[in-house]
């Protein structure tokens, strides 16, 4: 494996935040490409992000 995405929630713990960091540097270490993926749409995580998206698209729909 040379590339991986790593999925985070939007964490307010300290603890949390530098497991995140330990991780992305222990892949980068092996070599690994890291991609980071943070929900910047609403909400915390990627289940939020794609209820955003799904009731985005549903709106358009409904518009259109």
């Amino acid at each position: 494996m040379t590339d991986l995405t790593l999925v985070a929630d939007l964490d307010d713990n300290d603890t949390a935040r530098e497991q995140l960091e330990r991780a992305v540097a222990q892949h980068q270490k092996a070599g690994r490409r890291v991609k980071l993926f943070q929900n910047r749409w609403g909400g915390k995580d990627l289940n939020d992000a794609l209820r955003a998206s799904a009731a985005g698209h549903e709106q358009g729909k409904e518009a259109g």
